[in-house]
């Protein structure tokens, strides 16, 4: 007997783009001390992020398997490798380093 793996949904970018324009930017009164928690928007920020380099992982993962349908032996490797690394590039800049 197998077992069922949860449900797992993952907000997509537009999304996550749209809670952060209906949310209201301060939600908390304005006398309020300005050392509470900024956890809501670094948390939407992180998701910003990650959606991001999902969306580029995604791409990245279209075009090597596209690369790995050269019939040549070295040059779909190379096409492969080549993506893979210019797919680091990206995410990586996506998340400043």
């Amino acid at each position: 007997m197998s077992k069922k793996l949860p449900k797992a949904t993952v907000a997509t970018l537009e999304e996550i783009r749209h809670h952060a324009m209906v949310e209201p930017p301060s939600a908390q009164p304005t006398s309020a001390p300005t050392s509470t928690n900024p956890a809501p928007a670094t948390d939407m920020a992180i998701a910003l992020r990650r959606s991001r380099a999902r969306e580029v992982v995604e791409r990245y993962t279209t075009y090597a398997a596209v690369g790995g349908l050269i019939p040549l032996p070295f040059l779909d490797s190379l096409s492969v490798m080549a993506t893979i690394a210019l797919m680091i590039q990206a995410v990586a800049a996506i998340y400043g380093m």
